[in-house]
């Protein structure tokens, strides 16, 4: 199944747009109305599927993201996960990361663990996104991805995410793997 909701040529045209300085232009940023569309769209997909959801919406430490992160999982059997030698609970479930510099959105399969000392969770990366072990998470993706699409907001796939972008624009991202991507223009963290 394609996930091409949007297009690479689109994409980068919005980098040139957004990064006319060789950095990020944090004025043209629609942080609000993005917010609202996928606060709506997160709570219809708790509702509709009857998931769980975990935000990471405001909790990058002292840095700033240029996405949202919402993990989606089912409180059962087939979504939990055994980490050899760790007590505690850990699940497999479905990232769904927002962009707040364009409207879009990539998934694949994230992991977390909690106990009472603490926990442990994915950090998102390109080579992620679309990236499925478990057939269970992968069939919630696509329920999830569904709810998603009907909302009008296009999916990003990882071979668009993959394409590089001009060297010259300066990201300080904590994601990214060597050289720059679209994902790193779209889906950074900076601390």
């Amino acid at each position: 199944m394609s996930t091409d909701g949007i297009s690479s040529k689109r994409l980068l045209a919005r980098v040139a747009e957004l990064y006319s300085a060789q950095s990020l232009d944090h004025n043209k940023l629609e942080y609000q109305r993005l917010t609202t569309l996928y606060d709506e769209v997160t709570r219809r997909i708790t509702r509709d599927l009857g998931v769980k959801e975990i935000r990471e919406w405001t909790a990058y430490g002292c840095g700033y993201a240029s996405f949202f992160d919402s993990w989606f999982y089912c409180d059962n059997e087939k979504f939990k996960y055994h980490y050899d030698g760790i007590r505690g609970t850990s699940f497999r479930g479905v990232f769904v990361i927002f962009s707040l510099l364009e409207p879009m959105f990539a998934v694949g399969e994230g992991r977390k663990e909690w106990q009472d000392s603490g926990g442990s969770s994915y950090m998102p990366d390109v080579t992620m996104v679309d990236a499925f072990e478990s057939e269970d998470v992968r069939k919630l993706s696509q329920k999830i991805c569904q709810i998603i699409r009907s909302q009008g907001i296009p999916q990003a796939s990882r071979r668009t995410l993959e394409i590089p972008i001009d060297a010259k624009i300066e990201i300080e991202t904590n994601l990214s793997n060597g050289s720059l991507k679209l994902f790193d223009a779209f889906y950074h963290w900076e601390d």
